[in-house]
């Protein structure tokens, strides 16, 4: 049986509601659930957390605690939203004097008609291509390690006034 825990507190526990997404450890691998038990999108082993091979696959419901459908992982209007955003003047200017370059809105604008499809005739390939864009937007976060290093002690010196500890 599998055990449901929060990647916070790493044990076992329920999983926080307010989050999207539910990590269910199997073994040796990761799966996260798209907003219910029901349903999950791999995104792959703990050693390597790369990507999953497998694609969304229904768990029966009789083995999970809560029996819903499978919903997308965040609301139609949240994607669409998304791409207002990634549009607009603001946030244009931000990402070219920030990264150089123009922000490509073209995912948000694939998954809100993705998701307007499932909501419509509940097509797998929209449904897989949601879970797809999701696990890609988990691991890019996870791609990138913390910008500063973290200190165990603090500096020899840090009661010294600053510029007093240099000989002249």
């Amino acid at each position: 049986m599998a055990t449901v825990f929060s990647l916070v507190a790493l044990g076992p526990a329920q999983p926080l509601r307010s989050d999207p997404y539910f990590y269910t450890f199997h073994g040796d691998w990761l799966e996260v659930s798209c907003q219910s038990y029901d349903s999950f999108c791999p995104i792959g082993s703990m050693s390597s957390m790369g990507l999953g091979s497998g694609s969304c696959a229904t768990v029966p419901a009789s083995s999970m605690a809560d029996g819903g459908a499978w919903r997308p992982p965040r609301t139609c209007e949240d994607y669409w939203s998304e791409w207002k955003h990634c549009k607009g003047i603001r946030n244009f200017f931000h990402n070219y004097y920030t990264y150089g370059e123009v922000p490509s809105c073209e995912q948000w604008k694939i998954d809100y008609s993705n998701c307007r499809k499932w909501e419509k005739s509940k097509s797998p390939d929209a449904k897989e291509s949601l879970c797809k864009s999701e696990r890609a937007r988990i691991l890019e976060k996870q791609k990138y390690d913390p910008v500063w290093k973290l200190r165990k002690t603090p500096p020899r010196d840090w009661y010294l006034p600053l510029g007093q500890d240099k000989s002249k």
